[in-house]
């Protein structure tokens, strides 16, 4: 049985990936009852892996790949190694075989106040990371580089109610600005999962 090639079927070397994905792989010519199959990233804990059919004996896992943002790379987090192990029926190692994968950074779009536009008195600043729930992440806002300021939730995004009528440090002749405003979304934990910065202008 150590001789059987280890196959991952999915996810792919080097893919990135987002949401739930299921982790397949299986031993080439071996019954699944007669091993078992665990998947584990980074060199962390094993976890088992059950029987499917589905297009073909092999072992699967639904992995949710929300909370994988402890590795940087810029426009995407990672990379991850994901190892599958597998075991046969008494624990000892059969094979083992790793992947490196990443994992897409969610999509931050800003509602309110629109890129270039000249706003006045309070505005209802709102944005949201797209398919992430209201409840898996915090989201800023900050001017000019300055403090970070909580937004709270809305329905379906996250908003702040700013007072624009303080905002005069800058001149750019018809109105005050140029103002530099971004909207950072962190992870509970404070891991910077996306930011993006817009330029808006305040009338006088």
């Amino acid at each position: 049985m150590s001789t059987a090639a280890l196959n991952i079927w999915w996810p792919t070397d080097g893919s990135t990936q987002s949401g739930t994905q299921p982790f397949k792989a299986r031993l080439e010519n071996i019954p699944l009852t007669c091993y078992q199959m665990f998947w584990a990233v980074d060199g962390g804990q094993n976890n088992l892996m059950s029987d499917n059919s589905t297009g073909g004996d092999h072992k699967e896992a639904s992995v949710d790949l929300s909370g994988w943002n402890w590795r940087d790379a810029g426009d995407r987090f990672g990379p991850f190694s994901v190892n599958f192990i597998a075991k046969d029926l008494s624990g000892t190692l059969i094979q083992q075989k790793a992947i490196t994968i990443y994992v897409a950074k969610p999509t931050l779009s800003i509602w309110w106040p629109t890129d270039g536009s000249t706003q006045s008195g309070a505005q209802p600043f709102k944005a949201r990371l797209e398919n992430m729930s209201l409840s898996s992440y915090l989201m800023y806002w900050s001017v000019d580089g300055g403090q970070l300021n909580l937004m709270t939730d809305n329905v379906d995004h996250k908003e702040a109610s700013v007072d624009l009528s303080g905002w005069t440090w800058r001149d750019a002749g018809t109105a005050w600005g140029p103002f530099s405003v971004s909207f950072i979304g962190k992870s509970p934990s404070g891991v910077t999962l996306q930011t993006k910065t817009i330029t808006i202008y305040v009338s006088k």
